[in-house]
């Protein structure tokens, strides 16, 4: 050997004892950091029957002083062990994350499940370190779970569909899917019955409405889905048949004249809506789907029904706007200035709801001299006709203020009204 190939060996073995000289600086190796957890404690799924690779989170306790070429890590299937039939596929290092005071490195580790298998799984960090040498930190468990997903109703045959379920109007096949599922069960309630199938379709018939609930089973793995599918299934006339009027639902309605309405019907499996107007001459503006507009010019009480059809038949509800003239004021006081008696005077056939719920009588310093209880004393029938009388013969001379309270009129700025009055 010559003088030249001895110089180069001898280069060479002091570079390797330095290389290992310097593994050895970074802690010889040392016991990797452990596994934090897989998937943040969260059992790892996998449909059942799938063999589609899936991935998950490994997170890995950072270690801050291994050499970028020697980061701990679930790196290859030496750091796996896996329910029969399952494979490691391939490991890849991500960014870090704070946990408490601790930081954990990410790892996304993509397996391959056999069709059926589950189980108890294990994963451990390791280095591949000095002379092929690997190191492994303590086993960390985590469970492998397989699923069946929950069922989704994909057909309902001939029934028509609603957004709050489906109307029967004559029985029909039901069809439902679910990935990985080799039998369902098919569960009713009310006057609905799902023809036991346990196949991916049931015929459905009905007497009165209910629902239907569909889980999806796999005999393989033995499991079952965690939800199920739900359908309401209506079966008659249109029921709950709610009718608005500018939001309003009451039965009586007070409107004045000159002023329209919105009106509004909705109902339980209702494939359509009408508006009609049964009395008197007014405008009944029909919009299509569920709603219209009412206006009148002429007073009066006004009677209106709004119906909802479906296969069976309709079912309805009526409502009653009272029109009255709010341009002028529906009352007078006298005489002013009074003194010994002040007089309110109502229209006559003015109706009780649009009598003043209240009077009451207050000096500048807001000193009660007069309260009655108007509308409660008419229908207890203490007060008769239209004309409230107020004695004011022992009251001290002076200004005053009439405050007339109605709840129910239908102008926001003249449900309280105040007026000044004068004793002499």
């Amino acid at each position: 050997m010559t003088a030249k190939h001895l110089f180069f060996q001898k280069i060479s073995l002091i570079l390797y004892l330095t290389f290992a000289v310097s593994l050895v600086s970074y802690g010889q190796c040392p016991t990797p950091p452990p596994v934090w957890d897989v998937e943040y404690n969260v059992d790892v799924t996998a449909v059942c029957g799938n063999t589609n690779n899936i991935t998950i989170l490994v997170r890995v306790v950072e270690d801050t002083n291994a050499e970028n070429v020697y980061f701990p890590g679930p790196k290859d299937a030496s750091c796996f062990i896996l329910p029969s039939g399952w494979s490691f596929i391939s490991a890849t290092r991500g960014g870090t994350e704070k946990e408490f005071n601790t930081t954990v490195r990410k790892w996304t580790v993509v397996l391959q499940p056999s069709a059926y298998s589950s189980g108890v799984a294990k994963v451990r960090s390791g280095y591949g370190c000095t002379l092929g040498n690997n190191y492994y930190s303590e086993w960390h468990n985590f469970t492998i779970r397989r699923v069946v997903p929950n069922p989704v109703i994909t057909s309902t045959g001939s029934a028509q569909t609603f957004s709050n379920g489906v109307l029967l109007c004559s029985p029909t096949n039901f069809t439902v899917n679910s990935s990985g599922a080799t039998s369902y069960l098919w569960q009713n309630s009310g006057g609905v019955s799902a023809n036991g199938s346990t196949s991916s379709s049931a015929y459905i018939t009905a007497t009165s409405s209910g629902t239907i609930s569909v889980t999806s089973f796999n005999s393989f793995c033995n499991v079952q889905s965690s939800g199920s599918a739900n359908i309401s299934v209506g079966y008659g006339v249109p029921s709950n048949v709610s009718f608005t009027a500018d939001g309003d639902g009451g039965s009586f309605i007070n409107m004045c004249s000159g002023n329209s309405k919105f009106l509004s019907v909705n109902a339980n499996f209702s494939s359509s809506y009408n508006f009609q107007l049964l009395n008197g001459s007014a405008s009944l503006l029909y919009y299509g789907g569920n709603t219209a507009s009412f206006t009148a010019y002429n007073t009066g009480t006004y009677r209106i029904e709004a119906s909802a059809s479906n296969c069976f038949g309709s079912g309805s509800n009526t409502k009653y706007i009272n029109v009255i003239n709010c341009s002028s004021s529906a009352y007078t006081v006298g005489p002013n200035p009074a003194s010994s008696s002040i007089s309110v005077t109502y229209e006559k056939d003015t109706p009780t709801d649009l009598m003043p719920d209240n009077i009451k009588l207050f000096d500048s310093k807001m000193t009660e001299y007069f309260s009655e209880d108007i509308k409660s004393n008419i229908k207890s029938k203490k007060i008769t006709g239209y004309a409230i009388e107020i004695d004011v013969s022992k009251i001290p001379r002076g200004e005053y203020y009439l405050h007339i309270t109605n709840k129910n009129h239908p102008e926001t700025d003249k449900r309280l009204e105040k007026l000044k009055v004068i004793l002499q």
